[in-house]
């Protein structure tokens, strides 16, 4: 009896051995198929909208692949260009076969504008850190390395660098003096200290998932700042490197205001009342009212350079509680008082104003 009690828990105990064995090859596999995973995920994912670009789309492409570092995924997003662009691209890619394998196209069947493009690469990326490039635009070849670099060394959700305005004839370089938190960069964002782009900006993916962040579609101007200061928002520390490596591509040196279509117009006031709803969904109105009142102060000012009478009457009908505490935000003493005359129906007086100071910079622009 005792015999064949232990020849039964011998038995046992070498199905119970076979099947810790299967098991450990389970995990052990799982493990591996996790860690190969884990090692083809790109660190870095740049987002690339493309459209109407066929004369630079060579220059940014190559900038991008000739980039040090070496874990990252570059997916452009063909918005339906009707030019030469994506036959540019493609030709540059077979140039880099290392990093063949790390670009991703994704097609759009119509147009639908920069703020839709960057959503559908969004929905396609697969890296840690987020970052768009401008089909015209360029970086320097250590941009990514440092940046990813600084987000590690400083555990920072949002790494920013500073950038150059690249006109035909010189390059500017931009200061941003990043601060490490989070409602102050805000505050800087608002008040037009802080570029709004997000080109010069590394940001942690979980902050899209955390705030659901995600561009306007059909908003394609100033639909950046929406999203920079809802990301900042949800943000634990922000990190700064102090080099420039973006090159804004400037075409026009001549003037600091271009000119601003219609829908344009509509696009920035779109962007206003979002921010303000977050503001309020968030209940944090009170704490950057003020800030605010610069961003929203900076769209009015279009208006009256437009000169239009139905601009006018935006002017005066968008956020008229504002006017009053015009003296009240950070803003220079000449340009408030140019809000204030045009406040007060002074329509040429204010232009007259910035237009001298624009003759004047642009005097000051030649001789440096």
């Amino acid at each position: 009896m005792y015999k064949r009690q232990r020849q039964s828990l011998g038995i046992f105990e070498s199905i119970l051995k076979i099947r810790c064995i299967n098991v450990e090859k389970i995990l052990t596999k799982r493990a591996g198929d996790k860690m190969r995973k884990m090692e083809s995920l790109p660190l870095v994912s740049v987002i690339v909208p493309v459209y109407r670009a066929e004369k630079f789309i060579q220059q940014c492409a190559r900038s991008l692949f000739e980039q040090t570092l070496e874990e990252m995924e570059f997916i452009f997003v063909n918005d339906c260009t009707p030019d030469s662009s994506m036959v540019i691209l493609r030709e540059i890619i077979k140039e880099y076969p290392n990093r063949a394998r790390q670009v991703r196209i994704v097609e759009h069947d119509q147009n639908k504008g920069s703020a839709t493009a960057r959503n559908t690469g969004l929905d396609n990326a697969r890296g840690s850190y987020i970052i768009y490039c401008d089909s015209d635009d360029w970086v320097e070849r250590e941009m990514y390395e440092k940046m990813i670099k600084k987000a590690f060394d400083d555990k920072a959700d949002i790494v920013g660098c500073d950038f150059y305005y690249d006109y035909v004839d010189r390059l500017v370089i931009h200061r941003q003096h990043f601060p490490n938190d989070n409602i102050q960069c805000i505050v800087e964002l608002l008040e037009g200290k802080l570029h709004g782009s997000m080109c010069n900006k590394l940001i942690n993916r979980k902050l899209y998932s955390l705030g659901h962040v995600r561009f306007f579609d059909g908003i394609n101007m100033w639909e950046d700042i929406v999203a920079i200061i809802s990301l900042c928002f949800y943000a634990g520390k922000i990190a700064y490197v102090s080099q420039p490596f973006y090159h804004y591509v400037q075409y026009n040196s001549a003037s600091i205001i271009r000119d601003v279509t219609t829908k344009q117009m509509d696009d920035m006031i779109y962007a206003c009342r979002n921010i303000e709803s977050f503001f309020v969904q968030n209940n944090s109105f009170d704490k950057f009212k003020f800030h605010f009142i610069s961003l929203v102060l900076g769209v009015k000012f279009y208006l009256v350079l437009r000169e239009e009478v139905r601009d006018y009457n935006r002017f005066h009908c968008l956020w008229p509680e504002f006017d009053k505490d015009i003296w009240k935000i950070a803003q220079r003493w000449d340009i408030c008082l140019i809000y204030w005359l045009a406040s007060r129906k002074k329509y040429k007086l204010s232009r007259f104003i910035f237009r001298g100071k624009e003759k004047i910079r642009r005097l000051i622009f030649r001789h440096e």
